[in-house]
């Protein structure tokens, strides 16, 4: 048996195994989308852990296992049935055949968890393994739909990236991508998993508020607009790009933007869905999404409303969990994060009078942005392609201020139109007109080169003036 060693990287100083240690850890959601985490409401990630590897040797020799020698005895020829892994499970993981090195856990929820390894080449990765067996059918076919939405967005520099995956259920995978189930109801027998190996982020945005609002509050200060501006912008257009390939993400919140070599990338398609062809809305079994920054139609989906329609959810519901993020960035914190559980939450968020409370902003625009986004009929709520043009992300240009020359040049027009029927006045205000904008008069202010030149005009100008004075006294007297 050849021993194995760990995977190293020439030319870079130190054991990467040591990389594990990290303090600020992205959130690579795993489970159960009801609960918060990473929010400013008191919810956060589950904490890094220190990597697996026990075995300070960078040799590994394998023993077979119970089951292997358990074969052996029972096989007549003593030849074991399973084949032998030639890697230590508890070092690595194997993905389509490629050995990726543990470097730490990320984060884990349910039966999911995200690790941070290193592969051969020495990039570091985030590998999501989530354990299969034991769950209805309806939600490992949602984990495998993930896998779909995110080979459809490769490419895509605004959506995180996956590198490679491996599904060990292959009947479950095909069943995806023909878009069918045949046993919807029941739960995964057999003990498989789903590794999804992807882009390794610095941190989330539910770590970068956290961060950003302590430094806040310790020196007494509001959030700076050009912050603001910047990363809305960037949260903006990694939505939009999913909206316009018809796909709601329904989960939308601080913990799935992702910030990968300084650009905020969408993570977590886990309760994704598509928008068919002929419709703008899609239809739900059941409510989905995270408390804090669920729709009023995502807690009513299926219902009906005053009118009698049923209720569905689309790119609307999206924008108000934008909305409620928005408002996280600007106040610290969600818009019902006062109400702590799920039914106050659900009877003020499903109240179309209950008024949402907007604290004090520098910029009207801001306050306007937000309530655009959070507007109770999803109706009335801005689509994205609006938002990305709003006032505050594009603030209007003032008209352009005249000149004191033309301003000059205007009120002489006036007070020629006020004698008009005097041609001695209007002559002088037609010849300081000239004086002052002709371009073609030689004594044109700007044409001058020689002092001697500025002081004739000048002399010029305040003969008439003087002389359209005297004018308008006369008149005034008459």
């Amino acid at each position: 048996m050849p021993k194995l060693r760990k995977i190293t990287c020439q030319g870079k100083q130190g054991n990467l195994a040591k990389e594990a240690g990290i303090s600020k850890n992205p959130s690579y959601v795993c489970d159960n989308p009801t609960k918060e985490r990473g929010s400013a409401d008191g919810i956060h990630d589950a904490q890094a852990q220190n990597p697996l590897s026990k075995n300070p040797s960078s040799d590994v020799k394998l023993e077979p296992s119970k089951r292997e020698k358990q074969e052996k005895v029972t096989s007549g020829k003593g030849v074991s049935a399973a084949r032998k892994k030639n890697y230590d499970p508890d070092l690595f993981f194997k993905v389509n055949g490629k050995l990726y090195q543990r470097l730490g856990k990320i984060g884990s929820g349910g039966s999911s968890e995200v690790h941070k390894v290193i592969s051969s080449d020495c990039t570091i990765y985030a590998l999501k393994k989530i354990k299969l067996k034991g769950r209805d059918y309806a939600t490992a076919y949602g984990f495998c739909q993930e896998i779909d939405y995110l080979n459809k967005l490769k490419g895509k520099n605004n959506i995180i990236q996956l590198i490679d995956y491996e599904v060990t259920d292959k009947n479950l995978l095909r069943e995806v991508v023909n878009g069918s189930t045949s046993n919807k109801d029941g739960r995964v027998k057999d003990d498989g998993y789903i590794y999804m190996v992807l882009e390794y982020g610095e941190i989330d945005l539910a770590h970068m508020l956290s961060q950003k609002w302590k430094e806040l509050d310790s020196n007494n200060q509001i959030i700076d607009e050009n912050w603001l501006r910047f990363y809305w912008q960037q949260i903006l257009q990694a939505v939009n790009t999913i909206h316009e390939e018809r796909i709601v993400h329904s989960d939308l919140k601080p913990a799935n933007f992702l910030l990968v070599k300084g650009a905020l990338k969408l993570i977590d398609f886990g309760i994704a869905k598509a928008i068919m062809s002929d419709t703008t809305n899609i239809q739900r079994d059941s409510q989905v999404g995270t408390l804090s920054y669920m729709s009023p139609e995502a807690f009513m989906c299926n219902e009906s409303d005053a009118n009698g329609n049923t209720i569905k959810c689309g790119r609307p519901s999206d924008i108000w969990s934008l909305g409620c993020i928005l408002y996280q960035m600007v106040y610290g914190r969600t818009p019902f994060s006062e109400y702590k559980t799920f039914w106050a939450k659900f009877k003020v968020i499903t109240d179309p009078n209950h008024e949402i409370t907007y604290g004090p902003v520098s910029n009207p625009w801001l306050l306007d942005l937000m309530k655009k986004c959070l507007a109770w009929d999803r109706n009335e709520r801005w689509r994205i392609p609006q938002l990305l043009h709003h006032p505050f992300l594009v603030p209007p240009v003032p008209p352009q201020l005249s000149s004191p020359q033309e301003q000059g040049c205007m009120l002489l027009q006036l007070v020629a139109e006020a004698c008009a029927n005097n041609q001695e006045a209007s002559k002088l205000c037609c010849g300081l007109q000239q004086l002052l904008r002709d371009p073609v008069t030689p004594l044109t202010f700007q044409s001058l080169t020689s002092r001697d030149q500025q002081c004739k005009l000048l002399s010029e100008m305040s003969k008439l003036c003087f002389q359209l004075r005297e004018c308008l006294t006369k008149l005034e007297r008459g």
